[in-house]
């Protein structure tokens, strides 16, 4: 029995190490050593139960305990991705069938699942887990390679002699590297200019983002713009006005209901379609957040669109937490209980390390390239690199119950929370200080932020729900490396319907009839600014706008918040009743252009990868 467990355990490991890198990325060395070691000691509990058993093998709580590794893998595999309704009875009863298997098996005098069972066993419920998805089915020579190597290591548990090379087949594959992105150019003709390098960074806090030394060095050869209206307090419609140049209410890019929203609309063309359409190479870097994604339209005009999400589109054995990346089983259930850290997908240093990558097969010809750092959002996925035990203990839980823990509004709480924060934003400042070290050429860089995060200054945490400085102010740089440059601090107001045509502007490719201004051309006077579009709370129409020294608030219903930002930049003294003339002036601005009406655009229907991968973010509690 010691010599059928000691198979199993081998055949078992190495089947679901190289079903962690057909289906996802690279396992870390970490992963594959708590897993054998788990699972060896698992695999311990059938003889030693056999030698205590009064029947031997022959009895059905050793055929329970033999089987236990089996069931605890395909269990991981099967019922994370089985948490769509109706599809989780089935899958339970699918894992609790595997025990049972087990009993019977024990009772026959077989505790231990031979290799047709065991390696058929995961066969079906990985085969069970990629049919519930809702997205695309993997690729066929994704399934082709994970049941070839499958059926190889069988042929080598066979015989006990092969079983190192077995292990050595699965670590090899289980820490093959990640493929660079794919590379395919599309522009033709003859085009000159300066390359763009677009730097958005989700989350990122104007406060925050000053004090990044890559800030400071690309304000050194720049414009800093430290006054920016976010256009909503949350990335999609935020990220929609910067691609487009247009306000929400025209690109429609927006949340439309429970659960729906938006995509950009097809007849407003975007940045990279702008600059493809001039012989700009494009490619953009993006992590898991699906509202930078295909599905919302940001992929339009890039030749190249490397996003994080597809690498854990399929990703098995995946968490329930976590649904971007594959762990092994026991490194979910170390995880679960509070022994393990997150995995993080698409980091700062993933993605900077695939961007240039992009770079080193770049043509001889100007190129736009676009990267979207992630880390600054929760869940803070470096949180093991920090003091901050109790964010670590709640980010296990549901994203309600985290932000319902109390503890959090303390002054302990709020630090913890800033502790982890900063930690986020040093990791995309190193990664982004190691990208502008490879640039070469001519270029236009820009570094901008979606929205900004509340830590309860107000009551709240996050953002989506409030439109005060700290969420909607954010911080837009605009340098130059490869020409003679002047810094300068412009104080104006702005907003992210400015971005568009400033970046048209520095690349000698102006277009006059965009709303925003060309910020390098025009920027002296100060113009009314709006931020809309609530993610969460009863107003829909809640609404902020910016004009010079003037910030007001609408909402919840007819209330009115206005702020003198020259005498009261933290937003303290609501003065709306002794300057009922600018509220009301102010509001009209908001009037014109602050109401959604959906237009063309179109909202696409969410997938189970999405939702997880959202609800991962906060953006939805299911």
């Amino acid at each position: 029995m010691w010599l059928a467990a000691a198979r199993a355990t081998v055949l078992l490991w190495a089947c679901e190490l190289v079903l962690v890198r057909t289906s996802s990325m690279p396992a870390p060395w970490p992963d594959i050593w708590k897993s054998a070691v788990g699972l060896g000691a698992l695999a311990l509990g059938a003889p030693l139960a056999a030698r205590l058993a009064s029947r031997g093998s022959r009895s059905p709580i050793v055929g329970l305990v033999g089987y236990l590794p089996l069931t605890l893998v395909a269990g991981a595999v099967l019922l994370p991705v089985a948490e769509i309704g109706a599809a989780r009875l089935p899958a339970a009863f699918g894992v609790a069938g595997i025990a049972a298997l087990g009993v019977w098996r024990g009772r026959g005098g077989a505790p231990i699942p031979g290799v047709t069972t065991l390696v058929g066993t995961l066969a079906v419920a990985t085969a069970a887990a990629w049919a519930l998805q809702t997205d695309d089915p993997p690729p066929l020579e994704r399934v082709a390679a994970t049941g070839a190597l499958w059926a190889l290591l069988a042929l080598l548990s066979l015989r006990p002699a092969a079983l190192p090379l077995a292990v050595a087949l699965a670590l090899v594959v289980g820490r093959w590297p990640l493929a660079g992105p794919q590379v395919q150019w599309t522009a033709t003709g003859e085009v000159s200019g300066p390359d763009l390098l677009l730097v958005t960074v989700d989350t990122l806090r104007g406060d925050a983002s000053r004090s990044m030394e890559s800030h400071r060095v690309l304000a050194s050869r720049g414009l800093e713009f430290p006054h920016v209206l976010a256009s909503s307090p949350w990335t999609l419609p935020s990220m929609a006005t910067t691609m487009t140049g247009a306000e929400p209410a025209q690109h429609g890019a927006t949340k439309r209901g429970a659960g729906s929203f938006g995509a950009i609309a097809r007849e407003l063309p975007t940045l990279a379609e702008r600059l493809a359409a001039r012989g700009y190479d494009t490619a953009a870097v993006t992590p898991i957040n699906p509202f930078t994604g295909a599905r919302f339209g940001f992929d339009r005009g890039f030749a190249v669109f490397d996003s994080a999400r597809a690498l854990g589109a399929h990703a098995l054995p995946r968490s329930n937490r976590d649904a971007t990346s594959a762990r092994p089983a026991v490194v979910q259930l170390l995880y679960k209980h509070g022994l393990d850290q997150l995995h993080p997908v698409g980091s700062a240093d993933q993605l900077v390390r695939r961007a240039r990558s992009i770079l080193e097969r770049r043509r001889d010809r100007p190129l736009f390239l676009w990267i979207h750092f992630l880390d600054s959002h929760i869940p803070y996925r470096h949180a093991d690199e920090t003091s901050v035990l109790h964010w670590r203990e709640l980010e296990r839980t549901t994203h309600t119950d985290n932000l319902a823990d109390p503890y959090w509004a303390t002054e302990e709480g709020r630090a913890e929370l800033w502790e982890a924060y900063r930690n986020e934003v040093a990791h995309v400042d190193r990664a982004l200080l190691e990208l502008l070290t490879v640039l070469e050429r001519d270029t236009v860089i820009a570094l901008l932020s979606d929205h900004g995060e509340e830590f309860f200054e107000r009551g709240g945490f996050e953002h989506g729900h409030s439109f005060h400085k700290e969420v909607v102010e954010v911080a837009f740089v605009l340098a130059r490396f490869g020409g003679a440059v002047v810094p300068e601090v412009v104080e104006t107001p702005v907003g992210h319907l400015d971005v568009l045509p400033t970046l048209l502007g520095a690349l000698d490719a102006a277009d006059p009839s965009l709303p925003g201004r060309d910020l390098t051309r025009t920027r002296e006077a100060s113009v009314a600014r709006i931020s809309v579009n609530p993610l969460y709370g009863p107003d829909p129409e809640a609404a902020a706008v910016r004009d010079g020294r003037w910030k007001a608030i609408y909402g919840p219903g007819a209330g009115v918040q206005l702020y003198d930002l020259d005498r009261d930049p933290d937003e303290r003294e609501d003065v709306s009743a002794t300057r009922a003339g600018v509220a009301a002036r102010l509001r009209e601005a908001v009037a014109d252009r602050a109401r959604i009406e959906g237009g063309a655009a179109t909202a696409p229907e969410l997938s189970e990868h999405d939702r997880a991968a959202l609800r991962a973010l906060g953006y939805l509690d299911e």
